[in-house]
């Protein structure tokens, strides 16, 4: 059945306050996307990243 995860949990939400909003999609350089994809946790490190470079923009205050 398409749609469905292996595990009863598998799309649950983990408590990270991430609503319901469209997700982002980019593309990398082919030089960084080997880097990203060896990452253990890749959206919750892109996720850091994202916010990190928002606080240090001066967008939003922690």
């Amino acid at each position: 059945m398409a749609g469905v995860g292996r595990e009863a949990t598998q799309f649950k939400s983990k408590g990270l306050d991430i609503g319901s909003k469209r997700p982002f999609s980019f593309k990398v350089p082919d030089r960084y996307d080997d880097i990203l994809l060896s990452l253990p946790n890749r959206s919750a490190k892109i996720r850091q990243w994202v916010i990190e470079g928002m606080i240090r923009d001066g967008l939003i205050e922690e």
